[in-house]
């Protein structure tokens, strides 16, 4: 789908399982987007997401591979998503693996996923929910050009990236 200097962001596909369950290992970071504890539940997912989301929206949430290595590192990228005020928008989502977080590759991934959005879709904005605890996901969010407003009794905060 999209390379950039380090990454190869693609789909996922179920060859891929266990590469994903990988991503999380570890991993004791809040991600909106969890998986399965059955994995043939979380194949089925990704079958169906195939279908219905890639197919139908051009975007979703992708695989961060490693160009040199191969390695799947993390994945990300946005999604449609409706809220509980029934006002609905595109969500910005990623994880990365733990032994690779801190290198730039979130940034790196995700900006190359907003630039697509922006250049291929109709969209000026994107959304970010982030925990104000996950510090390094607000000052990445906040890089890639956030700006917060309100936040929930969970201490999620909510903000807008204009594209």
């Amino acid at each position: 789908m999209l390379e950039t200097k380090r990454l190869i962001i693609r789909e996922m596909c179920p060859e891929d399982l266990d590469d994903i369950y990988a991503v999380y290992e570890g991993n004791d970071l809040t991600y909106t987007e969890g998986l399965y504890d059955d994995k043939e539940q979380e194949r089925n997912y990704i079958k169906d997401y195939q279908k219905y989301i890639y197919n139908f929206y051009d975007f979703g949430i992708w695989l961060f591979e490693d160009k040199v290595t191969g390695e799947i590192i993390g994945r990300g990228g946005a999604e449609y998503k409706r809220y509980a005020d029934d006002t609905d928008g595109i969500e910005l989502g990623y994880i990365v693996k733990k032994d690779k977080q801190r290198c730039g590759y979130a940034y790196e991934g995700l900006r190359a996923i907003l630039d697509y959005i922006k250049d291929y879709f109709d969209v000026k904005e994107v959304n970010v929910r982030v925990h104000r605890d996950n510090v390094s996901s607000v000052s990445l969010a906040k890089k890639l050009g956030a700006t917060f407003g309100n936040e929930d009794e969970t201490g999620y905060m909510f903000g807008h990236i204009k594209l």
